[in-house]
């Protein structure tokens, strides 16, 4: 009889732990509120959204698209996800660095831009809705990127490529 108890005690807490085992997985694992239905990615405490990785994968394909290029979804994924990661980064390192970039900066670089394509804004804005299905305020918001990227390079005094190589390694792509 006390055999049968501690078998029945044992298969007890077997299955309590299998389903523990699989509700952690269905919540996405290690449940520090990142799991791959939200997130795509783990960049240090922040978590890059799915959302807004799908808002950059059509940007990207609408790009191939009007390139008329073809190239593989995964590949398009991996780029996509490698950029986002990337600018995660410098965003954290800016941060506490007071690292910013001015609405100044952003329109002086788009007004340079519009100059030295010698097209009239609305030309030049046409062309990028056409290219990447963005608007004036959604290229701004690359440009604030591309500078902020830019001022921390400076600030780093290493390429910059090489510090994103050095970072990544604590990433945890989650998709």
């Amino acid at each position: 009889m006390k055999k049968n108890l501690n078998l029945l005690i044992i298969v007890a807490v077997s299955l309590a732990l299998v389903a523990l085992a699989f509700f952690l997985l269905l919540k996405g694992g290690s449940g520090s509120g990142f799991n791959n239905k939200k997130y795509v990615a783990k960049v240090g405490k922040e978590g890059i959204k799915r959302e807004d990785f799908e808002k950059e994968m059509a940007k990207r394909k609408n790009f191939y698209v009007w390139a008329k290029q073809d190239v593989s979804l995964s590949s398009l994924e991996n780029d996509v996800i490698e950029t986002m990661i990337d600018f995660e980064l410098v965003r954290q390192y800016a941060q506490p660095k007071s690292i910013t970039v001015s609405d100044k900066d952003v329109n002086k670089r788009f007004n340079d831009l519009v100059q030295g394509s010698g097209e009239p804004e609305e030309k030049l804005l046409n062309k990028i809705s056409q290219m990447y299905g963005m608007n004036k305020s959604d290229y701004l918001e690359v440009l604030r990127k591309d500078i902020l990227k830019e001022k921390v390079q400076e600030n780093l005094g290493i390429p910059l490529g090489d510090w994103l190589n050095e970072q990544k390694m604590t990433v945890k792509i989650l998709r």
